[in-house]
């Protein structure tokens, strides 16, 4: 409830609209297009399961769609095709997130959108913690925006101290939206859930989120990339070592890595490199991904090898 609070200080609900839900059952951000549209009096237009190129436009113009919810990567997508590009026009509002959003995606959406929201959160804080309203001509640097409702962003340093206005430092979020934890996984909960020193409620934490920020003059932070090894693609975080390991358990790979290349501006793919044992053939790019297919699911699968 008090995600729904903060998102109707974010989203235009009046006049009511049409909102298009094109995210997954399993994608957390598929909590505000099925719940708080319906619970706010929205329409809501259902994806089918299989989405061909032309579905999109036909929708947003068969139903007058208003609103939409996207990752960057979907958005870049629907930019590269003419008639989902023209479709754009007719939102009223958009919103993108699970990504960073990159300054030359935030100027061709604004240019085609009145209003366009950088949205930013992980799951662990209940989906958005913080929004960014795009201005009709974007900076260089997107901002992260402002935290939602009963929500809190610190930068601290490796002490858990407030960095200064400029400086990097790692993004922790508390506030009503802070999960209790991990499923039966106690010392992840522990590492990633901190008691907050900044608070004087009996229990309240903070999550640390792993996010690389800083904040700038104006109070909105700036996103600087991850402090381990977790990426994001296509809106789906995924550990590069969980991809090496598994890779590396492949009889005839003795080293593996695996990194994201974006060969093409916001087109970020995982891609793999191993090395076979000494004196062995070194396996072919299907055969490794079939293996691959047995231990992972299909988001984390590099496209090359």
């Amino acid at each position: 409830s008090n995600f729904f609070t903060g998102m109707d200080a974010c989203v235009h609900s009046h006049p009511l609209g049409v909102w298009l839900a094109v995210t997954r059952l399993s994608f957390d951000i598929s909590v505000l297009e099925l719940l708080w549209t319906l619970a706010r009096g929205f329409r809501v237009v259902l994806q089918p399961e299989t989405l061909s190129p032309s579905w999109l436009p036909r929708a947003v113009r068969q139903h007058a769609v208003t609103h939409l919810q996207c990752t960057p990567s979907l958005a870049r997508a629907l930019l590269l095709d003419s008639e989902s590009a023209d479709a754009l026009r007719s939102l009223q509002q958009l919103l993108v997130g699970g990504e960073a959003l990159s300054a030359d995606l935030a100027l061709q959406l604004r240019q085609r959108v009145p209003s366009v929201l950088n949205m930013y959160g992980p799951t662990e804080t209940t989906v958005w913690s913080s929004c960014f309203p795009l201005p009709s001509v974007p900076s260089s640097v997107v901002s992260l925006g402002q935290p939602i409702a009963n929500t809190s962003l610190f930068v601290l340093d490796s002490h858990l101290r407030p960095v200064p206005i400029g400086v990097p430092g790692e993004l922790f979020i508390g506030g009503a939206g802070v999960v209790r934890g991990y499923l039966a996984r106690p010392h992840l909960t522990a590492e990633r859930f901190l008691p907050n020193p900044f608070s004087s409620i009996p229990g309240e934490r903070l999550y640390r989120t792993g996010d690389k920020v800083r904040r700038l003059p104006h109070g909105a932070l700036e996103y600087l990339g991850r402090l381990d090894f977790q990426v994001k693609v296509r809106g789906f975080r995924i550990e590069l070592g969980e991809v090496e390991a598994a890779l590396q358990s492949h009889p005839h790979v003795r080293q593996a890595v695996v990194v994201v290349r974006e060969d093409s501006p916001g087109d970020k793919r995982l891609v793999a490199y191993a090395v076979p044992p000494p004196g062995a053939l070194s396996p072919s790019a299907p055969e490794l991904r079939d293996f691959l297919k047995t231990k992972l699911p299909e988001y984390m699968l590099p496209s090359a090898f």
